[in-house]
């Protein structure tokens, strides 16, 4: 439970900062919804997609304990891909600022429903991601550690 939890608290705290959700796409996640930004935790975008669009997905992670504290590591990936016509300086600054929010990010609120107490963040500089059907991407990895009561 905690794991998607992790990774659904990145993708909420992404949804709160508009200097990020201004520049993506937007997607119809349900019937009857409005549409929200382009923002998904699974490993691939659905078909009807619009870019540029962000991945969240945990690629790693172990739980830790002792006798006063428990908690956990992860390690998520957040992937900004744009469309093939996209200039690369426009992905690039939407990946800074990207970078930018999650350095440090304060993920308290999700998590504090079930237990969760104190996050830290640490988000490495943006690399290039590009996915197999040559849609250009960036990569910003995050190590993110929880502690439990």
């Amino acid at each position: 439970m905690a794991d998607t939890l992790i990774k659904e608290a990145v993708r909420a705290f992404l949804l709160d900062q508009t200097t990020v959700t201004d520049s993506l796409a937007t997607y119809r996640f349900a019937d009857g919804q409005a549409e929200a930004p382009a923002i998904f935790t699974t490993d691939i975008f659905p078909d009807d997609v619009r870019y540029p669009a962000i991945i969240v997905r945990q690629v790693g992670g172990n739980r830790f304990g002792c006798r006063d504290t428990k908690g956990m590591d992860a390690t998520i990936d957040v992937i900004i891909y744009a469309n093939k016509l996209t200039n690369a300086d426009i992905l690039d600054a939407l990946a800074d600022v990207t970078w930018l929010v999650l350095e440090r990010a304060a993920l308290q609120t999700k998590m504090a429903t079930v237990g969760w107490e104190e996050w830290g963040v640490r988000a490495a500089p943006p690399q290039i991601h590009d996915d197999p059907d040559e849609y250009p991407g960036r990569l910003i990895q995050l190590s993110v550690r929880a502690l439990r009561a």
